[in-house]
């Protein structure tokens, strides 16, 4: 399963050119793991886990969005244009796949 942080994730300025803050992702990585540890050490420690493997996935995700989008809208336009053969679709169709299984590795189905 690919687990990300739950959304929503709230995406501020962190004041510098390419800098970004994900409200979402801070949360859980602060309030909720705090949380955890005033339930009992054991649930701090599961939430901690949990939120290092979330936080890899979250990197992961974020790292392919600009593919994910340029894909997207590959597909998008592909399929809306009436000009365009099947193999072109295809191809498109095939991008698009390339870049989720680039997001998502574990995802099922792919074929390297």
């Amino acid at each position: 399963m690919f687990d990300i942080t739950p959304s929503p994730w709230e995406v501020e300025s962190g004041g510098q050119p390419g800098e970004y803050f994900i409200s979402g992702v801070a949360h859980e990585q602060s309030e909720w793991i705090d949380e955890g540890y005033d339930i009992s050490p054991e649930e701090g420690d599961r939430r901690t886990d949990l939120a290092g493997k979330r936080d890899e996935n979250n990197r992961t995700l974020i790292q392919a969005a600009p593919k994910l989008y340029a894909a997207a809208v590959d597909v998008l336009t592909s399929l809306s244009a009436a000009s365009l053969g099947r193999c072109e679709r295809q191809k498109a169709l095939e991008n698009l796949a390339r870049a989720v299984y680039k997001a998502n590795p574990k995802l099922p189905g792919r074929e390297d």
